[in-house]
């Protein structure tokens, strides 16, 4: 399930890999991770700028649409260790 209701869903994210015929395992091969890893960026289990925009470009979709809880509502992905500024 997504962090924030905005965000698309796993299964949106998954249909639209799908529509693109865009495998996890392509993502992962080209990204040099495990597939675990892009699955859980994909369920919103973990957060990676580097792997939410190499999914949003895969399937021809602005990351900033894919989940705008962190693009548009924060402004982008906190960096680690930079304090949260709320």
């Amino acid at each position: 399930m997504p962090k924030h209701k905005m965000d698309m869903n796993p299964e949106e994210i998954r249909v639209k890999m799908l529509r693109a015929k865009v495998t996890q395992a392509a993502i992962s091969r080209k990204l040099k991770v495990s597939k675990p890893v892009i699955n859980q960026v994909i369920d919103g289990k973990s957060v990676s700028d580097r792997i939410r925009r190499a999914i949003a470009d895969a399937v021809g979709e602005d990351v900033r649409r894919m989940w705008p809880s962190t693009y548009i509502i924060h402004g982008g992905p906190r960096k680690p260790g930079r304090p949260k500024s709320d």
